[in-house]
């Protein structure tokens, strides 16, 4: 796949799931016209439920818990093809909660993630949602029994509480960036670009000239800064210093459940259905006045 911006490939995830996701982008650049409106045609066949405002497709209902599964790799905007290659976009994601939300006899929401995480692009602004929705509107809570990763742990970590099973991988807190420049196999084929710019960075990334210094440095301006955002945000989400989570869990490690508990990264250690007796207002009933 042809990396045109740079910026467009910050990635908070790992990097065996960018690698993934640079395959899966690339296989869809390749799919022939008309791919897009088969697979609609394929899902819109299969999907004839219209609850959840057309999202129940992402969401699971017991009780009074609505569990929208957030799986794969994490991208801006989703599509059919997307789908596909097992994809969730953050449009979908914030959709899904928002329609779980306004559902009648829904009293919980329960993100059940299972992701190595996923694109930059807009990854605040669905952390954002979930927690306007946890604050002004019902509780949202976070699970994982698999994988909650970089981009997929801040979403996770937007909700009031995570819970996770003891081997679930937790963390992997960072951004990375990888740039293709092509221009020496381009070189061996006869081919030879001229890249035209106005604008000191605007032809930055591009896969046909080698990356300048100040082009590096550029670039890692943008990794660190995203970087920084992420930090801030899972400070503020759980209740930690920026400087704490930078030292003990802001590293790109991976963390056994166990293990993240101790660092302050998730809060309990349940299986799904003991998160949800514990969620569902069923199992809880008001406690009598005395």
């Amino acid at each position: 796949m042809i990396n045109h911006n740079i910026l467009d490939y910050l990635w908070a995830g790992t990097y065996g799931g960018f690698i993934q996701y640079i395959e899966a982008r690339g296989r869809m650049d390749a799919a022939p016209p008309g791919a897009e409106i088969e697979a609609r045609a394929y899902y819109e066949s299969d999907n004839d439920d219209v609850r959840y405002q057309g999202y129940e497709y992402m969401i699971d209902t017991y009780g009074s818990v609505a569990s929208v599964q957030i799986r794969g790799s994490l991208v801006a905007q989703s599509s059919f093809l997307s789908h596909m290659f097992g994809m969730t976009g953050y449009d979908e994601i914030q959709n899904a909660v928002a329609a779980a939300a306004q559902e009648p006899g829904i009293e919980n929401i329960l993100l059940d993630i299972d992701s190595p995480g996923g694109s930059v692009n807009g990854v605040a602004e669905t952390g954002s949602v979930i927690r306007a929705i946890d604050e002004n509107v019902m509780p949202v809570s976070a699970f994982t029994s698999g994988q909650m990763a970089s981009a997929a742990y801040w979403l996770g970590s937007s909700a009031r509480e995570i819970h996770a099973t003891d081997m679930a991988s937790i963390g992997s807190i960072g951004v990375i960036a990888v740039h293709q420049e092509m221009s020496e196999a381009m070189k061996k084929e006869g081919i030879k670009p001229t890249v035209f710019t106005a604008g000191k960075y605007k032809g930055v990334g591009n896969p046909y000239e080698p990356l300048s210094d100040s082009d590096k440095s550029y670039i890692q301006s943008k990794v660190d800064g995203a970087y920084g955002f992420f930090v801030n945000a899972v400070a503020e989400n759980r209740g930690l210093t920026s400087d704490y989570v930078k030292e003990n869990a802001a590293t790109g490690e991976d963390f056994f459940a166990r293990d993240a508990i101790g660092v302050g990264l998730i809060d309990r250690l349940n299986s799904f259905q003991d998160v949800v007796k514990l969620l569902d207002s069923s199992h809880n009933p008001p406690q009598q006045g005395i």
